[in-house]
């Protein structure tokens, strides 16, 4: 048999398509928790700390997460900064190459929810890097700031 007689022969009917993509649909809402479920415990967030007697240098790395992950991500990050102390942040968004069909979101909506959110602690930011873009995406994953407890 040829190729084309072979997919000829397997072709399903419309129903088998349907029953096929109504599991898979089934199967995708089984695995996806809703954000107020959520445990953030138990979020493999990657979180390295270098501290020093008054600086302490953090790295938070939110590749995989949606942006209400993230955002829970960055308030459990910025409540483990030592009052009284100024740390340096770099936060890892990822340029978005493995978003959906909407683009990246995670990198302008984690620079505006920080930017935005601790505002008075905020001594210095990079510019937003969803700025500067090649080909529809932005030249950097990732910011960095300096933040005072």
């Amino acid at each position: 048999m040829t190729d084309s007689q072979n997919r000829k022969n397997n072709k399903k009917s419309p129903s088998e398509e349907e029953d096929a993509a109504e599991l898979l649909r089934a199967h995708l809402d089984a695995f996806d928790p809703p954000v107020k479920d959520l445990d953030i415990s138990t979020q493999p967030t990657r979180i390295k700390t270098k501290s020093k007697k008054k600086a302490q240098h953090f790295e938070l790395d939110l590749h995989g997460q949606t942006v209400a992950e993230a955002k829970l991500s960055c308030d459990q990050l910025f409540s483990t900064v030592t009052p009284g102390t100024q740390a340096s942040v770099k936060i890892i968004t990822g340029k978005g190459r493995h978003s959906g069909k909407d683009g990246p979101t995670l990198i302008s909506g984690i620079y505006i929810y920080v930017s935005t959110k601790y505002k008075k602690n905020i001594v210095s930011i990079d510019s937003p890097p969803a700025e500067d873009r090649l080909n529809g995406l932005p030249l950097r994953g990732f910011f960095d700031l300096k933040f005072k407890a």
